[in-house]
C-alpha cells in the first residue's frame, strides 16, 4: 500500500518513512512538510493513507476525502472530540508509538471503517450515539 507523510519535523518524517518501508507491503511514496507537493503524487502514486502531523491538518479532508488520514502527535497533545470527528480522521499515533504499534493502528484503520484512537485518547471522544462503537 502507497503511503504518504506530512511532518513538519524532517528528522521525525525521514525516520518514520524509513520505519513504514522496513514494513511488508508498505510502500511510503512521499515524505514532505506541505499538502502542495502531495497533490501532485496522490495520483500519480494511488496513495492509500496519509500519515500527517497534527498540526498540518486543516482541510486535508476535503481536498482527500477517498484517502484514510491518521494525525501524527506529540503524546500530550490534547484532541477535543469536534477535531476527531470533524476532520474525518481514521486514526491518532503519537510520535513515540513502536514500531509493531505502528503497523497494526495503521492496518486497523486501513481495514476498517470505525474510528480508532489511541488508548490514552478514547475516554475524551465520544461519538454521536448514531455512531457508536462497536
Amino acid at each position: 500500500m502507497n503511503i504518504a507523510v506530512i511532518e513538519q519535523n524532517k528528522i521525525y518524517r525521514e525516520s518514520l518513512g524509513t520505519v513504514l518501508n522496513q514494513i511488508n507491503d508498505f510502500n511510503v511514496v512521499y515524505c514532505g512538510d506541505n499538502l502542495d507537493d502531495l497533490i501532485q503524487h496522490h495520483e500519480k502514486d494511488k496513495i492509500a493513507l496519509i500519515l500527517i502531523d497534527y498540526h498540518l491538518l486543516g482541510q486535508i479532508t476535503k481536498l482527500f476525502y477517498d484517502i484514510k488520514i491518521i494525525s501524527i502527535s506529540d503524546f500530550d497533545e490534547i484532541y477535543p472530540e469536534e477535531n476527531l470527528s470533524a476532520k474525518g480522521i481514521a486514526g491518532v499515533i503519537f510520535k513515540n508509538t513502536s514500531k509493531k504499534e505502528l503497523e497494526k493502528k495503521i492496518r486497523r484503520a486501513l481495514y476498517d471503517n470505525q474510528k480508532h484512537l489511541a488508548p490514552s485518547l478514547l475516554h475524551q471522544y465520544r461519538p454521536p450515539q448514531s455512531t457508536q462503537m462497536k
